[in-house]
This record gives C-alpha cells, sequence and structure tokens, in this order.
C-alpha cells in the first residue's frame, strides 16, 4: 500500500466548490441527529421544524414523490415511489422511468441501491443522515440563518405551513412546505446564492396510514455483486485513467460517495468525505491543471478550506468547510488503493 506525499502545493485563490446534492430520494438521511432534540437556545429556530427533526424516526408514510434537479446546466425531472417506517425506507421506480427495476432501501445507516441491468447493490452511508444533520447546523446557526414561517400550499391533499431560510443576505436558500402535525417535509426546495433553483421534491400522493410489510426494507438480490464506495474509486479509475486512491482511515474521515464530472472543462473524479456534520471532497484531474481559473461554484455559506497538489501528474484538490481540520494534515493520509479494492 502506497501512501502519497503531497509534493506540490498550488498557489490558491480561489472560490472553493461541493458539488450540489441532488434533490432526490437519495439526498435525506438520518445520523444519531434522530436522537437529539433541538435546544430551545435556538430560538430563532422555528419549533415546526424542530418538531420535523424529532419526529423524522417516528413518521411512517408511504407516496408518490416528483423529484426536479439542475445537473450540467440540464433540468432533470423524475418520479418516485416512497415508502418509510422510522429510519428505514425504501425508494422505487414507475416502468416507464429511466430508473425503472432500480430500488433504494435505507436501514440501520447504511444505504443499499440496487441495478437490475448489472445486479449490483452499491453500498453507502445513509443519505438523510446528512439532511437532518444539516438541519441541526442551521439550529446552532440561527444567528446567521434566518426563518420565515406563512401558510403554505396544499399538497397531496394536505395542508402544509411554509418554512423559507434566509441568508445573511436576504436571499431565499430553501423552502420547506411541512405537515404541520407530523412534521413531515411535503415540498422542500433549493436555490443557489443567485436565486435560480437547484432542485425540489414534492409529493403528489401521499398516505399517512400505510399498509407494509417491513420485510420490504431488506435488499439482498440473489447472486447480485455488492459495491462499496472504494470499490467504485477503483473501477472508474481503470476505466477513465485516474489514480486509484483514497483518504485513509488515519484521516477520521469516512467516504460517503464516488462520482465523475466536468469542471471548466476537465474531467475529475470526485470522493466525498464524511466525519459528522463536516464534508470534504477530493477532487481528482488527470493533469496538472490550473485551479485558479477555473469557475466553481460557492455553496451558501461560502466558508471553506482548500489545499492541493500533484502526484504523478495529477492534480489532486481538497476542499472542506472551516471545521473539517487541516486539509494539508489530511492530505497526507491519501493513499493508492490496492489491487483488491481494500484499503
Amino acid at each position: 500500500m502506497e501512501r502519497i506525499r503531497p509534493r506540490k502545493l498550488l498557489k490558491l485563490n480561489i472560490v472553493p466548490v461541493l458539488v450540489g446534492f441532488v434533490l432526490s430520494s437519495q439526498s435525506f438521511g438520518q445520523s444519531k441527529l434522530a436522537m437529539l432534540h433541538l435546544q430551545d437556545s435556538a430560538s430563532e429556530f422555528p419549533a415546526l421544524l424542530k418538531l420535523s427533526v424529532n419526529n423524522a424516526n417516528k413518521q411512517r408514510y408511504s407516496g408518490v414523490r416528483v423529484v426536479e434537479y439542475r445537473q450540467n446546466g440540464n433540468s432533470k425531472r423524475y418520479e418516485e415511489w416512497v415508502s418509510r417506517s422510522g429510519r428505514k425506507s425504501r425508494v422505487e421506480f414507475p416502468s416507464s422511468s429511466e430508473f425503472a427495476g432500480q430500488v433504494i432501501v435505507e436501514d440501520r445507516g447504511e444505504r443499499r441501491h440496487y441495478f437490475p441491468d448489472k445486479n449490483e447493490v452499491h453500498i453507502s452511508p445513509a443519505r438523510r443522515e446528512d439532511a437532518l444533520d444539516r438541519l441541526a447546523g442551521m439550529a446552532r446557526r440561527a444567528g446567521k440563518t434566518k426563518f420565515t414561517e406563512q401558510p403554505g400550499e396544499t399538497i397531496a391533499g394536505l395542508k402544509s405551513i411554509l418554512i423559507s431560510l434566509v441568508d445573511e443576505r436576504g436571499s431565499i436558500m430553501q423552502k420547506m412546505f411541512i405537515e404541520p402535525k407530523t412534521g413531515i417535509v411535503l415540498r422542500r426546495e433549493l436555490f443557489d446564492r443567485t436565486g435560480a433553483p437547484t432542485g425540489s421534491f414534492s409529493f403528489s400522493k401521499i398516505n399517512l396510514s400505510p399498509q407494509f410489510d417491513d420485510r420490504i426494507f431488506i435488499l439482498d438480490p440473489k447472486g447480485a455483486r455488492t459495491i462499496t464506495p472504494t470499490d467504485r474509486i477503483v473501477e472508474v479509475a481503470r476505466k477513465d485513467g485516474y489514480i486509484a486512491a483514497a483518504l485513509s482511515g488515519a484521516s477520521g474521515l469516512k467516504l460517503d460517495a464516488v462520482r465523475t464530472s466536468t469542471l471548466s472543462g476537465e474531467d475529475v473524479l470526485m470522493e466525498i468525505y464524511a466525519a459528522g456534520r463536516e464534508r470534504i471532497t477530493l477532487f481528482q484531474f488527470k493533469h496538472v491543471v490550473n485551479v485558479d481559473s477555473m469557475k466553481l461554484k460557492r455553496t451558501s455559506s461560502g466558508e471553506f478550506g482548500t489545499h492541493s497538489w500533484t502526484y504523478r501528474g495529477h492534480t489532486f484538490v481538497l476542499v472542506g468547510g472551516p471545521n473539517a481540520g487541516a486539509l494539508s494534515k489530511i492530505a497526507e493520509s491519501l493513499t493508492v488503493i490496492s489491487k483488491s479494492g481494500k484499503d
């Protein structure tokens, strides 16, 4: 196992990027926050939002949800069938969908995504944990994040209360339409710093008293191959010419997801890591790039640390929040993955 030593620190004066998550079933998850009851000290944090967070592990429903998001400048839209029982959830897709046959199950902090065409189950941390952790973070930053509350629309036959999150400049960051008795979010909309919508979901149908067998939350197809995020790095590196490398356990971070994308015309491999509420993204470019010249997106807070270096002619960039720790120290844990795909 080869430890990668950062060789050349690039001079950076950039607005760092964390790729916005796609607002879908894949974007809402939950962790120990389930046991966290938000304190009244966050006086500006709406009571209904506290209810939504604190009831997350108790909610039981099924329904049809429409998801819209922006990807590479194009608007995407699809429909999903959702079943939830506390921490457990299952998502399926209509036969007419491009995702037909895929199934996503979350339980006990793990997410399992079945791809029938490959007969593979991709395993990663549950996404719903991220969303609830972010809400808790908003409560702690109540002084910076402002909330407005007003009557909302009737969604899927249910009345709602609209809670809007407003940044320090007065721009709306997101809107949540919440059913006031259960705290279920019936619709959620996200916006970028210019006010343009980046993603949303909205229930078109919802049943608050569903009848289903909890065995639907078991996803273990016979003969299916399981793929971890580390396996995914090895696969993409072999296919697309990246270095198969990941942050080791010594970093204190857990590999959450692996994606490929394009930034300012450059192909990039992105590895998203988690440490509690913090997220750190490792970008890998297949050659030496001028990071300064890239048009990188700013997230809602705009507060990030960055660290970059080159190795074997590839450029690596770490991007993380202000509480993510010393990125230069974290960079020292980057390690070439063995041929078996295990650290």
